[in-house]
């Protein structure tokens, strides 16, 4: 249907010739564009209710810790919890939001894709135990070396701030959640929120 309807588009809207490639150019491009909004929309819903459960001030606790530390229980973090690059996204915007230090954000978002559990049984079964233990150090280390660059260039100031101000109204007041409809909720205007806020920049990328 969404095939149909970037067809639709390019080929009755803007009356480009079908089979040409820049009528097939737009037609993949309108497609793409939309498909990823959808998926980055239900990933942001879903992400958002998972980090309903997430004792934010915990975390924050956790990862505000000095020196390369923190680093580490961010590489962790991003290890042990199964995201993807477009889902682990909702988590940066909290925890920036919450106060973590960018470079220790920036090192859960390297390795939050590079590593993951299910990844790692694969590999196991693929590649043997040897190869799999040395893939998982060398994104642990990949994403805290690349973290305590980042966080050394102090690129906090280049920060949009609108994206995060919501995440810091949120961080000032607690937040409660009565029931499961309650997180429901707070996901889907997170997801609303987040995509009205970034869309232009998918559409660029």
């Amino acid at each position: 249907m969404l095939l149909k309807f970037s067809n639709w588009l390019a080929f009755e809207i803007f009356k480009l010739a079908e089979g040409s490639r820049i009528g097939e150019a737009l037609s993949f491009f309108i497609y793409d564009t939309i498909k990823i909004l959808l998926l980055l929309f239900v990933m942001i819903f879903i992400i958002g209710v998972l980090r309903s459960y997430l004792p934010q001030n915990k975390l924050k606790i956790w990862l505000n810790k000095k020196g390369i530390k923190a680093n580490f229980f961010a590489a962790l973090f991003g290890a042990v919890t199964p995201f993807c690059s477009c889902s682990s996204i909702p988590i940066f915007i909290g925890m920036v939001g919450a106060g973590i230090p960018l470079g220790i954000v920036f090192t859960f978002l390297i390795v939050s894709p590079l590593i993951n559990e299910y990844l790692v049984v694969l590999m196991v079964g693929s590649f043997g135990w040897k190869i799999s233990i040395l893939y998982v150090i060398s994104g642990m280390l990949i994403g805290i070396v690349s973290g305590v660059i980042m966080g050394k260039l102090k690129l906090e100031k280049y920060l949009n701030n609108d994206l995060f101000s919501d995440q810091n109204n949120a961080e000032n007041n607690v937040i409660s959640y009565p029931n499961f409809n309650s997180r429901l909720k707070y996901g889907y205007i997170e997801a609303i929120s987040i995509t009205k806020k970034i869309w232009y920049l998918v559409l660029i990328g």
